[in-house]
């Protein structure tokens, strides 16, 4: 339990550096008269307040880039631990029965 709860941790911290760096990078790209700070500091609810409607499809596109990013590492994390599943061994954790308690007749 507190190694699915640990990896998860490590998985959103990852995705939210992915997705924030990705982001800074591809708003430059796609619009380079937008601040960029001030965008990743209002959110994703709150940079229509700063962005000209001219400049809400480049911004709106660099998000979805962004987001593209994030499901990439959430693909690639899958394909390792899958990989990594394949060389861990079965190992039954139930109890055996005993065996003279099995063969009493109640």
């Amino acid at each position: 339990m507190f190694g699915q709860t640990l990896g998860n941790a490590i998985f959103l911290t990852i995705a939210n550096a992915v997705f924030q760096a990705g982001l800074k990078a591809t708003i430059t790209e796609h619009v380079p008269s937008v601040n960029t700070e001030e965008i990743l500091a209002l959110g994703a609810t709150g940079f229509r307040a700063v962005v000209t409607p001219e400049q809400l499809p480049g911004v709106l596109d660099a998000y979805a880039e962004s987001v593209g990013r994030v499901f990439y590492v959430g693909v690639a994390t899958a394909g390792v631990s899958l990989f990594t599943c394949l060389f861990v061994g079965w190992v039954d954790l139930r109890k055996k029965k005993d065996v003279s308690e099995s063969s009493e007749v109640e």
